[in-house]
């Protein structure tokens, strides 16, 4: 698998881009690698629609409302007319997408046929050797004498290709994602888990998963978790006879005068002068 897959990104390398006027405009599609010299970081507002699929290297954008997602291989940006972004290519020569570009009006007709969605800006595709197979094919496809309607028909299948095997809208995935971690966080049996690990767990890198929880939150994964701690701890000195050393290592600290000093911090006493002046 791994060497097919070489031998077809080794293909993408060396095939030329490929240009073609179809009813309603312009369409072009290929590959850029760093043959291509592509700009490293620049601010994008583009007049016609940029299809990126990330085949290798790694990356970051940033979308209209400033989140910032990291760019991993089987990332998908749908780069509308006017959108303003910015793109942030890692230089370490391993960059290699493929695109297609189309002109407003093409754009404009592939949205109404439900092939491009207006609102999705970035999604994922797995990486395989059918897609790169299927991808070459079409780039090849463009460079023979094939009339305008043969092209339209099978610029629309690659692109339906390409959306239906598209995960879910990043919002909807995203939040998702935070909800499991929040739970994670929020769960007396899942405390001694680090948070890159709760990050790995939901398909999102720690720098990123930091960010979007303290968006969508309003505070950090770590403070989060020890607001969640100190609630839970709170609940047990009320209710139960537990003793501070048990009630410690059940919440996953690694000893009582951790949890103590933690606790004073939150609620400004410790979890003995807590459970006295309620008594």
């Amino acid at each position: 698998m791994a060497t097919r897959l070489q031998n077809l990104i080794n293909q993408a390398l060396n095939q030329k881009t490929a240009t073609a006027i179809l009813p309603g405009g312009q369409m072009r599609a290929g590959w850029i690698s760093p043959k291509n010299h592509p700009a490293t970081r620049m601010f994008r507002k583009l007049e016609a629609y940029h299809m990126l699929y990330l085949v290798r290297g790694q990356g970051r954008v940033t979308d209209a409302q400033d989140h910032v997602s990291d760019l991993t291989a089987g990332d998908k940006l749908d780069r509308h007319p006017q959108l303003p972004h910015t793109l942030e290519r890692h230089t370490d020569n391993q960059w290699l997408e493929f695109f297609i570009t189309l002109s407003p009006a093409l754009h404009q007709s592939m949205c109404e046929l439900g092939l491009l969605w207006p609102n999705r800006f970035l999604s994922h595709v797995p990486v395989s050797t059918h897609l790169l197979k299927a991808c070459l094919h079409f780039v090849e496809n463009m460079h023979q004498p094939n009339s305008p309607g043969e092209l339209a028909s099978q610029t629309a299948l690659l692109l339906n290709r390409f959306q239906n095997t598209a995960a879910q809208s990043p919002e909807h995935l995203t939040t998702d994602q935070l909800q499991h971690a929040a739970h994670l966080l929020s769960d007396v049996n899942q405390q001694t888990i680090a948070l890159p690990q709760i990050a790995q767990q939901i398909g999102m890198t720690y720098e990123t998963f930091r960010k979007q929880f303290t968006k969508h939150f309003g505070k950090s994964p770590q403070q989060y978790r020890i607001e969640h701690r100190i609630s839970q701890a709170q609940h047990h000195l009320l209710e139960t006879d537990i003793s501070i050393e048990q009630l410690a290592e059940q919440l996953g600290y690694n000893d009582v005068f951790c949890f103590s000093r933690q606790f004073k911090t939150v609620c400004g006493i410790s979890p003995t002068q807590y459970r006295q002046q309620t008594t």
